[in-house]
């Protein structure tokens, strides 16, 4: 953004060339690769042409050494003051240039920066003296900063600019007088800059959350009975065992709150030790979900294969209409959960980090709502503040999931705000498509 500005004020003449500027004289031999046109009464120079090396007056002093040190007076290094000193080199206002580290490629930060009163400089900046005559020393620090120095850098491991590698990079050099406007324009114009990064980040990061945003404002809507209409020929559910006394948002009239013990089995994974599982198949082998198969869609290939004896019984094999829950993972993805729908008929288990909620009574509920009840709390962070954390793992037990109270709406209800929400959520995922696109 920066180095676009510089050339647009530089090259484009968002700073008006005046008449009454003077044609700037050609000082040494014009460098060979120039990377952009310049104003007919410019020169492009090198570097070495328009500063004095002050180098050889700069000193490392070691941190165990300045650390017993009062702290006085700002020490450089490659990116700027990085330290106090007792005592200075220079008393003067001069340019500085990073040496060497990463950030002579990143630019995290300004590679160029200007040092004023009484500081010292250690071997890791270049520093040096503009001839005033013929550049302005606010000039030529924007210029520094705001171009890549890769071609002039050295070494991936540590990088590094070398005196003479510096001292030719090419410089576009107006009149003194010019310098000072553009410096003057682009002062003004930086912050504005500053400000649209910013806003332009801000609106990245929102678009980036929309569309998980709005799968979670539909899930709401969804299970608070606000996502399809409520029809007067659907019967009232009956309640199953004592109605929950707190509940945490109200439902339609035909609803009921209930104990999710009562309309829920739960299964948990197997356990296996890491050196059982493999990708390759046996016949004595059952494949086996993991938390990493457990993704917005299903993710086979993050299955593994275990032998079957580490299953304790028939329950720990997946059936179509099971909910997959990630039910020991980090703080934001545990409870995370997907719809098992494979009817493909090969059989599949689930491992010790994934717990299998499934309906008791299809005539009560129905897995494509049980599962939105689920991803409703996943994705509202509902999960993530239930959960028990040990180390860096977070765990939902299955006696936590089976306090869980759920709102029930009637049997063909929760029919029509499932393909509704799919229908919706279909939706959402184009959306999604459009802006990573874009």
């Amino acid at each position: 953004m920066k180095c676009c500005l510089f050339c647009t004020c530089a090259v484009l003449s968002s700073v008006p060339q005046l008449e009454s500027e003077p044609t700037v004289e050609q000082i040494g031999e014009t460098p060979e690769d120039v990377p952009f046109t310049i104003p007919e009464k410019w020169k492009w120079v090198n570097l070495s042409e328009v500063v004095i090396s002050r180098d050889g007056e700069r000193r490392p002093v070691k941190k165990s050494d300045r650390d017993n040190k009062e702290k006085i007076y700002d020490y450089y290094g490659a990116t700027g003051i990085i330290d106090k000193i007792d005592s200075y080199l220079f008393d003067e206002t001069l340019l500085l240039v990073g040496e060497d580290g990463a950030n002579l490629l990143s630019r995290a930060r300004d590679n160029a920066f200007i040092a004023s009163g009484k500081y010292w400089v250690n071997n890791h900046a270049h520093v040096l003296e503009p001839r005033k005559t013929l550049v302005a020393i606010e000039y030529l620090q924007l210029y520094l900063s705001f171009i890549s120095l890769a071609k002039y850098v050295t070494g991936s491991a540590q990088p590094k600019l070398t005196q003479k590698n510096m001292m030719r990079i090419p410089v576009p050099l107006p009149s003194v007088s010019e310098q000072q406007r553009i410096v003057a324009k682009l002062n003004e114009i930086l912050p504005l800059v500053e400000t649209y990064g910013k806003e332009k980040e801000a609106l990245d990061k929102t678009e980036k959350e929309f569309p998980d945003k709005l799968r979670a404002s539909l899930l709401q809507e969804a299970i608070q009975g606000k996502l399809v209409p409520q029809l007067e020929s659907e019967p009232e559910v009956t309640q199953i065992g004592e109605a929950p006394e707190d509940v945490p948002f109200a439902i339609p009239e035909k609803w009921k709150w209930i104990s999710a013990s009562y309309v829920q089995t739960l299964v948990r994974g197997i356990t296996f030790p890491a050196s059982a599982k493999t990708k390759m198949q046996t016949h004595k082998s059952i494949c086996c979900l993991t938390t990493g198969s457990v993704q917005e869609k299903y993710a086979s290939k993050a299955d593994v294969f275990v032998d079957q004896s580490f299953m304790k019984n028939t329950r720990q094999i997946l059936q179509v209409g099971d909910v997959v829950i990630s039910s020991a993972n980090s703080k934001e993805l545990v409870g995370k959960s997907i719809l098992w729908e494979d009817d493909s008929g090969i059989q599949k288990t689930f491992g010790g980090f994934l717990t299998v909620a499934r309906v008791k009574d299809s005539q009560t509920m129905i897995p494509e709502y049980l599962f939105l009840v689920y991803r409703y709390m996943f994705k509202t962070g509902y999960f993530a503040n239930l959960s028990t954390q040990t180390t860096n793992i977070a765990n939902l037990s299955n006696k936590l999931l089976d306090s869980l109270v759920f709102p029930i709406p009637p049997l063909e209800e929760q029919h029509r705000i499932a393909a509704k929400l799919n229908e919706l959520l279909g939706a959402v995922v184009q959306l999604e498509n459009t802006i990573s696109a874009t």
